[in-house]
C-alpha cells in the first residue's frame, strides 16, 4: 500500500486578493498544484488598514484552505524594517491554524513580514520546516541589496545598512496596531477618508504617523539575528539561483541543507505564438512588466528608448504604479512609448504576445524573476541588468542580453543591437530553454518533503 505523500502548509506574507509578486504568486501556484496530490493549506498574512489588528478568518484561496492574518500597518510605510520576532501577536492564530490542519511539513516563502518565532513554533510541532528564499529581505533590510546612489551592495554590514534606513521613513509594528484600531472602530466611510489622508505620500500626517530609518546601532545586528535563528530551524533552504543562495551565507546556514534549482510556473496550454516581427521594415517592440518604481530602473529604459532612431522601435510598459515616480517619467516620456497601469497575473501571457523583447532594467539584484520564465515560455528574449539572479538566468548571448546595471548608454546600445541585427532576435529565441513547469516543480518538492519528513521522524524515534 503507498503510503499517504506528507501533508503541507505553505507560510507567506503580502497576500492580497489580487496579489502581484512572485513570492505570493509562486506559493498560491505551488499549493493548486499540490493540493492534486496531497493534503495543503495556506497561512498568511497582509495588511489590510481597516480590519482589527491580526483579525483571523479562514477561508479558501484557489481551492485549498486558508487562514488570514490581518497584519498591522498602513499600506505604503508598513513595518518591513522592524525586527521580525517583534510580531509576536502572530504566534496565537498560528499555533492554532497547526492544530487544526497538523501538516507534515511546514514551508515558509517569507520571514519580514511575519515573525521569526514561526519556524522554532513549527519545529516543536514535530513538522517539518522548509524555506523558499525568494529575494534578499531576509538579509536586506531594505530588500533591494542597493546602496545610496544606486551602488550594488556587497552584503550587510551595520554602518552601510544605518546609512540606508536613515532616510526611509516606516511604521513600527505596534504604533501601526494602534491607529489600525483606530481606523477599524470608525464608521466605514470615515476610516476610508482617514485612511486616503494617511496613504498621500507627502500628506503631512505621514510625517508624523512615520518615523525614520532607526539609528539605534544594535537594530541591525539584532534583526541579522532574528532572521538568522529562524532559517536555521529549516530542514532545508530552497534557492532558485546561486545568486540568493550565496546572498543569504551571512545567516550562517548549514550548507547541506540548501538546494539551488529554479521555481516552476503555470504555463498556459496555448502557445505563446509571437506576433510578426522580424522583417526589415518593421518595427521592434521592447516591453516592460511589472511594478513601475525606480528600483525597477524604468527611468532607465524611458531614457534609452529616448535615443533610437524615430520609428524604429515601440516600447510598452505595464505594470502597477508608484505614482510620484511615474509622474517624473511622465515628464520625459518619449513618442512611441505607452505606459499602461496594473493587470492582472491572468494577463500576463497576452502581454507578452504583444512584445518581441522583454526589457528587466533593475537597478537593484533580483532573486529570480518569474516574467523571465514567463517570457522564455513564450519564445521571448531578455535584456537584463548585469547583476543578481537576473544576470544568472538569462544568459547573455544565448537567451538573451545583459547591460551594465545603471548604465543608459549600455542599455541603448543593446537596444540598438536589436534593431540593428535583425537576426539576432532569431538566434536568442533558438536559445531558450523550456522553463521548469509549476507540476516538474511540485514533484521535485515532494521529494523534498519526503526527505525532511523522514529526517524528522528518524529525530522522533531516537528521542522515544
Amino acid at each position: 500500500m503507498t503510503p499517504n505523500p506528507p501533508s503541507v502548509l505553505h507560510v507567506l506574507a503580502g497576500y492580497r486578493p489580487q496579489p502581484h509578486g512572485g513570492s505570493v504568486l509562486y506559493p498560491l501556484a505551488m499549493a493548486a498544484a499540490q493540493s492534486r496530490r496531497r493534503r495543503v493549506a495556506l497561512f498568511v498574512a497582509d495588511v489590510d488598514p481597516l480590519a482589527p489588528p491580526y483579525r483571523a478568518r479562514d477561508c479558501g484561496i484557489g481551492g485549498v484552505r486558508a487562514r488570514c492574518v490581518a497584519k498591522p500597518g498602513l499600506g505604503r510605510y508598513d513595518s518591513a524594517l522592524g525586527v521580525p520576532e517583534e510580531d509576536g501577536a502572530l504566534e496565537a492564530p498560528f499555533r492554532d491554524w497547526l492544530a487544526r490542519i497538523r501538516p507534515d511539513v511546514v514551508h515558509f516563502h517569507a520571514i519580514v513580514g511575519l515573525a521569526a518565532s514561526l519556524p522554532r513554533i513549527a519545529r516543536s510541532a514535530r513538522c517539518g520546516v522548509v524555506f523558499t528564499v525568494h529575494d534578499l529581505q531576509a538579509v536586506c533590510p531594505t530588500g533591494t541589496m542597493v546602496r545610496k546612489g544606486d551602488v550594488p551592495c556587497p552584503g550587510p554590514e551595520p554602518a552601510a545598512c544605518r546609512r540606508c534606513l536613515s532616510g526611509v521613513r516606516y511604521v513600527p509594528v505596534a504604533r501601526a496596531a494602534l491607529y489600525q484600531k483606530i481606523l477599524a472602530a470608525a464608521p466605514s466611510r470615515t476610516g476610508r477618508l482617514v485612511l486616503c489622508a494617511v496613504r498621500a505620500a507627502r500628506a503631512p500626517l505621514l510625517r508624523v504617523l512615520a518615523r525614520r530609518g532607526p539609528s539605534d546601532p544594535a537594530f541591525v545586528a539584532a534583526r541579522h539575528r532574528a532572521v538568522s535563528e529562524a532559517m536555521r530551524c529549516a530542514h532545508r533552504v530552497v534557492a532558485p539561483s546561486r545568486f540568493l543562495a550565496d546572498g543569504h551565507a551571512s545567516l550562517a546556514i548549514d550548507p547541506t541543507r540548501i538546494v539551488v534549482r529554479p521555481l516552476g510556473i503555470s504555463i498556459p496550454a496555448a502557445g505563446g505564438e509571437s506576433r510578426p516581427t522580424g522583417g526589415a521594415t518593421s518595427s521592434i517592440v521592447f516591453g516592460y512588466i511589472g511594478n513601475v518604481r525606480e528600483r525597477k530602473g524604468v527611468h532607465l529604459l524611458v531614457r534609452a528608448f529616448a535615443t533610437l532612431p524615430n520609428g524604429s522601435a515601440r516600447l510598452v510598459v505595464r505594470g502597477a504604479p508608484d505614482e510620484p515616480y511615474v509622474e517624473t517619467l511622465r515628464r520625459e516620456w518619449p513618442a512611441g512609448a505607452s505606459l499602461g497601469g496594473r493587470y492582472e497575473p491572468a494577463d500576463v501571457p497576452l502581454l507578452l504576445r504583444e512584445i518581441d523583447v522583454l526589457v528587466l532594467p533593475s537597478i537593484g539584484a533580483e532573486g529570480f524573476p518569474l516574467v523571465v520564465q514567463e517570457a522564455f515560455a513564450h519564445g521571448r528574449p531578455v535584456i537584463t541588468s548585469s547583476i543578481g539572479g537576473q544576470s544568472e538566468v538569462v544568459r547573455d548571448g544565448i537567451d538573451g542580453l545583459h547591460f551594465r546595471s545603471g548604465d543608459v548608454e549600455d542599455l541603448a546600445r543593446t537596444l540598438r543591437r536589436c534593431i540593428d541585427d535583425r537576426d539576432l532576435l532569431a538566434r536568442l529565441r533558438a536559445g531558450i530553454r523550456a522553463p521548469v513547469t509549476i507540476e516538474e516543480d511540485a514533484a521535485r518538492l515532494g521529494e523534498i518533503y519526503a526527505d525532511v519528513s523522514a529526517e524528522v521522524q528518524g529525530a522522533d524515534g531516537m528521542l522515544a
